[in-house]
C-alpha cells in the first residue's frame, strides 16, 4: 500500500462508533455481534475475459477453453445488479468506510461500476477497484470512471513484454493495456481528477528482469509502481529472492484442480507472500468481525480468499434476507466459536474450522485502520469517552495514542499492520466495556437486529 493514502472521509458518527464496538467484540470474543463489518471487498462482476493459471475465474475461463470439464468454483457468474447493490448501501452503508470493488473478476465488465462508486461516494465511502485493463474502454467509459469519484485504481500488469506478461495474463494484450492505461492516465489529468493509478506488478522468475523497466515507465507516466509478491503455485515460478521460501500445505478441498496446483508425496503446496517481520495479531478473524466479501449474485463469503461457492455462508436478497441475518447465522457462529477454540458441536463445521490459508490473512485489511483513527479526531470532537476509547485502542494497535500516529500514513510497516500486546488490548476491553457496550446497545436497537443467542 501507499504512505502517501489519507484518513479515511467518513463523517457519520455511527461508523466510528461501529468500528469500535466491532474491534471490542473481536478482542472480547463474541460470538453472536451487534456490529457490522467496516471494510467490504465486492465483486462487481463474477466474471474476467482472461484466463490466469493462479485464479479460479480463470483457470474455469481456460478449462473450457482447453475443452476440459472445468472445475467450477462459482456456477452463478454475474453482474452485481443496482437493486442489490443499493439495498446494501441501504443497510450498511454508513457503517462502511472502504468498499474494494473486486475480487476474483474483472470490474470493468460492469458498466454500472461508475454509478456504484458514485453511490459508495454519497456514504462517503472510499472506493478500490483492481483491473487487468486488457479490454476495449470507450473515452466515455474513461471519463465516466474518473469523475465518478474513484479513490484508487489499480491495474495489474505482471510484465513489461507481450512475451513475458502473457505467461501469465494468459489471453492479454499487453499492448491494449498500455494504451488503456496512458489513455486513463492522461484523462485523469486532463479532468483534474484525484484518482490514484497503480501500476501493480507481481513478481514472478520469468518477469523479474523487466522490473526496472515498468518501473522507468510509471515514472514517466506519473503513476505509481508497486512491485507485490505472488501467491505460486508452481515452483519454478518463484522469484530469485524467494527460492528458499518454504510452502504450506494447501487442504484438498481448497486446492487447485489438477495442472494448476503442485502437490509433492500426494500433498498440495503453495508459496504464499510472507507477512512483515514483527507483525503480530489476535487470534481471532477479522472476516468474523470487521471485513466481509460478496460475490456480484449477493453470495456472502468467509473470506476473500476462499472462492468456492460451496464455502459461501449465506446469500444477501434484497428485501428477503438481510446482511445482519447471514452475520449471525450458524456458520458465522460456528466459525467465532472455533477460532476461540470452544467448538460448537451441535452446528455445522465450516471452512473456518479448518482455516486454509496463511494467518496474515485473517487480518490482511487491518492496515487501514490507522486511515479510521486519523478521521476519528475530526468527527468525535471533544467527546472524552469515545477520544478515549480510541486512544487505547490506537495504544493496543499500534502502541501509540492517537496524535502520534502519522495523518498520512506510516513510515514503518509495522506501523500499518500493528504490533499488538495482549496488555494492552486489555486495557481497550476493560474501559470500553465499563464506558461504552451498553452504551452502543442501547443507541443501536432502532438499526440493529437482535442477536441470536449463542448456543
Amino acid at each position: 500500500m501507499f504512505g502517501q493514502r489519507g484518513p479515511f472521509r467518513k463523517t457519520s458518527r455511527s461508523a466510528f462508533t461501529n468500528f469500535l464496538h466491532s474491534k471490542y467484540e473481536m478482542y472480547s470474543g463474541e460470538i453472536a455481534v451487534r456490529s457490522y463489518p467496516y471494510y467490504l471487498t465486492l465483486e462487481p462482476s463474477d466474471r474476467c475475459q482472461l484466463r490466469c493459471p493462479t485464479c479460479v475465474t480463470g483457470i474455469e475461463n481456460e478449462m473450457r477453453a482447453s475443452r476440459e470439464q472445468p472445475a467450477i468454483f462459482r456456477s452463478n457468474r454475474t453482474s452485481l445488479s443496482q437493486e442489490l447493490f443499493d439495498a446494501l448501501l441501504e443497510e450498511m452503508g454508513d457503517y462502511l468506510f472502504l468498499i474494494v470493488f473486486y475480487n476474483f473478476g474483472e470490474p470493468l465488465l460492469n458498466r454500472n461500476l461508475p454509478e456504484f462508486i458514485r453511490k459508495a461516494n454519497a456514504y462517503h465511502i472510499e472506493t478500490d477497484i483492481n483491473t487487468n485493463l486488457s479490454l476495449p474502454l470507450s473515452d466515455k467509459q474513461i471519463e465516466d470512471l474518473l469523475t465518478s469519484g474513484l479513490d484508487y485504481l489499480y491495474a495489474s500488469i505482471d510484465g513489461f513484454s507481450q512475451e513475458t506478461y502473457q505467461i501469465h495474463r494468459v489471453g492479454g494484450d499487453l499492448e491494449l493495456v498500455k494504451r488503456n492505461l496512458e489513455r486513463i492516465v492522461a484523462a485523469r489529468n486532463h479532468l483534474g481528477s484525484a484518482t490514484c493509478i497503480v501500476y501493480n506488478f507481481l513478481i514472478f522468475s520469468f518477469n523479474q528482469h523487466e522490473v526496472p523497466a515498468a518501473q522507468r515507465y510509471c515514472e514517466n507516466l506519473g503513476i505509481h509502481f508497486n512491485r507485490r509478491d505472488a501467491f505460486i503455485h508452481d515452483p519454478a515460478w518463484l522469484p530469485t529472492y524467494r527460492k528458499e521460501e518454504k510452502p504450506w500445505v494447501v487442504p484438498d478441498d481448497v486446492s487447485l484442480p489438477g495442472r494448476f496446483g503442485h502437490k509433492e508425496d500426494g500433498v498440495n503446496l503453495a508459496w504464499s507472500p510472507l507477512p512483515k517481520p514483527g507483525v503480530s495479531n489476535p487470534a481471532r478473524c477479522s472476516w468474523h468481525y470487521g471485513y466481509s466479501a460478496m460475490s456480484a449474485g449477493g453470495k456472502v463469503s468467509p473470506c476473500c480468499a476462499v472462492p468456492g461457492e460451496w464455502n459461501d455462508f449465506g446469500a444477501f436478497v434484497p428485501g428477503r434476507v438481510s446482511f445482519s441475518e447471514i452475520w449471525n447465522n450458524e456458520p458465522y457462529r460456528r466459525s467465532r466459536s472455533d477460532f476461540l477454540g470452544h467448538s460448537m458441536q451441535d452446528l455445522k463445521e465450516t471452512v473456518c474450522t479448518r482455516c486454509p490459508v496463511p494467518k496474515f490473512i485473517h487480518h490482511m485489511y487491518s492496515l487501514h485502520d490507522y486511515k479510521v483513527i486519523a478521521q476519528a479526531g475530526k468527527v468525535l470532537g471533544s467527546d472524552p469517552l469515545l477520544t478515549r476509547a480510541f486512544d487505547l485502542f490506537s495504544q493496543s494497535r499500534y502502541g501509540a495514542a492517537m496524535r502520534d500516529l502519522l495523518p498520512n500514513g506510516a513510515e514503518r510497516p509495522e506501523q500499518f499492520f500493528g504490533t499488538e500486546a495482549e496488555s494492552r488490548i486489555a486495557a481497550f476491553v476493560d474501559f470500553y466495556r465499563e464506558h461504552l457496550a451498553a452504551n452502543f446497545e442501547s443507541g443501536y436497537k432502532a438499526t440493529l437486529p437482535a442477536a441470536p443467542a449463542a448456543r
